[in-house]
Formats: C-alpha cells, structure tokens, sequence
C-alpha cells in the first residue's frame, strides 16, 4: 500500500514544472553531455523524487536553499542510473553543514576506548542521516576538486551498507558480477596500497586504502569524476563499475589532460604523476565516516 501511494504522488510529481535553475544546473558535461536523452529523464526523476521526500536540515545556522538541495541530489543521483529504483529511497535524512565540521569520535585500543573528536568533510551511517560540509560540495561543482566528490562518497557508503556492515561489498543481483567483485576489489584494493607504500600516485586517493569500505568509495568518486582516465588507470575496475552503475547509460567521457591522453599509467614516473594530479589539485582528504 504505502509504495503504491509512493508511485502515485511521482508520478503527480513527474507533471508538475521543474525548478527554473535546473537548466543551468545540467549544463555540466556529467550532467548533460555525458548522458543519453534517456539517462538525463531518469537522473532528473531520480532527483526530484529526493529533494521532495527526503527531510533536508541545515546545521549549524545553514539555510538550505532549493538549489541546494537539487545540487546534491543530482550528484547522488548519478550513482542510480543503473538501477530501475533508487537505492536510496531508505534514506529519511540529509543534514547539511556549512563547511568542514567537528565531529566526536571513539577509537578502541584493546579494552579502552578512546574519546576524542575530527573534523570531518561528510558521514553515512546504517539506518541514519547523510551528513554533509556544504563547502566542499560547492568547491566540487565549481571545479575545484577534481576526482573528489564528497556526495558520492557518502553515498556510495549507503549503497555499501544496503546488506550490513560497509565492507566494500554492496548489494548485487547478478551472481557472475557478485563473483567477480568478490575476486576484483580486495585485489585492486591490494594493488593500490602496494602502489602507494612505493611512493606512486594514483588517480584513487590515498584515503582509498584505509579499508575495502573507503576504498569503494573513493575508487568510486574517481570513477565518477573521469572515467575514461580512470579506465586508462584501472580498466579491469572500470569495467566492473560499468556493469554495477550501469555507465553505458553515459554517451561521451571527460577529455584528457593533452600532456597525459596517450600516455599508459604503467609509463608515469613518480614524478610525472605527482605532477599531473597536483596540477588538478588532487588533494587527499582524510576526514570522512562511516559507520
């Protein structure tokens, strides 16, 4: 009864005008140029349907604007399009703060536990709210953060944790993906925290190789951000993050630096690659949580 009464108020929804701003929201390539005609119908569904029935609080003094709301929820919502219904429909919550925010945290050392307190950039918790720094996602959308979203990250923590605990493993129908993701990502994620103890860069943060859980998300935002330089770094993961988010809804992919467009991973020095993410301000932020 209650989805059936879901479905009727989208679908009444579905027919009433859009927000004016939208249009200059989804002149981004991600938003507009990358998509199909029918993949943009459906992330805008997608994202109505989350700035109408989530409960939207600002923190800390922050008045959350439509726009706001429609901001984020465009960017979580190109997580969805591989899916016929939003998976992040369980969500009742999105608090909003101003900037980067301070948060408690406890930390186990044997049988002590610890209590101290982190700033943190955003957080996702089973059963609980999306909490997000309203700066940061600003700086993204203006260009600033490449390969950094903090949107996707928090929610690809909700997709991880849609069948327990967040382990970097999160619901899949079909078996022969499920296997191989179960074989890929603790592989890859081995690869990343070799490469990184050697003194390379990769287009995933180093945050990426805190735990199969981070690594998800972060691998996932660089995925995200640029698939196609991402496929050059990593196409065995690529491929598999096309088949799980259903990116074959996307037409075209981000250009590459000129410098770098024909260059293999596998041929970058470390300098080379220290240089090129630093030149796109690939910045390492360590300051999220999931719980």
């Amino acid at each position: 009864m209650w989805k059936w009464l879901r479905n009727r108020q989208r679908k009444l929804r579905s027919q009433k005008p859009l927000p004016h701003f939208l249009s200059r929201l989804i002149k981004r390539p991600d938003l507009s140029t990358w998509l199909t005609d029918a993949a943009r119908v459906k992330l805008i569904n997608h994202a109505r349907n989350m700035v109408a029935e989530k409960n939207w609080e600002g923190l800390s003094g922050l008045v959350v604007t439509e726009e706001m709301k429609w901001k984020i929820a465009l960017q979580a919502s190109r997580l969805t399009l591989g899916f016929d219904d939003s998976p992040f429909d369980s969500i009742q919550s999105i608090l909003i703060y101003p900037s980067t925010y301070v948060a408690p945290q406890q930390t186990k050392l044997g049988h002590i536990v610890v209590e101290s307190s982190s700033l943190r950039l955003g957080e996702a918790w089973k059963r609980g709210p999306i909490v997000l720094a309203w700066e940061d996602i600003q700086r993204e959308w203006e260009g600033h953060e490449p390969f950094h979203n903090v949107v996707i990250h928090e929610f690809s923590h909700v997709l991880d944790m849609a069948n327990g605990d967040a382990d970097g493993m999160p619901v899949i129908e079909n078996p022969a993906l499920a296997r191989n993701w179960i074989s890929l990502i603790p592989q890859q994620f081995a690869q990343l925290v070799q490469r990184l103890h050697s003194g390379h860069s990769d287009i995933i943060n180093s945050y990426g190789a805190t735990n199969l859980a981070e690594f998800f998300a972060v691998s996932t935002e660089a995925f995200f951000s640029s698939p196609r330089l991402f496929n050059i770094w990593h196409p065995e993961l690529a491929q598999l993050y096309q088949q799980y988010f259903g990116h074959t809804f996307y037409s075209t992919s981000w250009p590459l630096h000129p410098q770098y467009s024909m260059i293999n991973p596998s041929q970058f020095t470390a300098s080379q690659t220290s240089d090129y993410l630093s030149s796109h301000r690939y910045l390492n932020h360590e300051r999220y949580l999931v719980g």
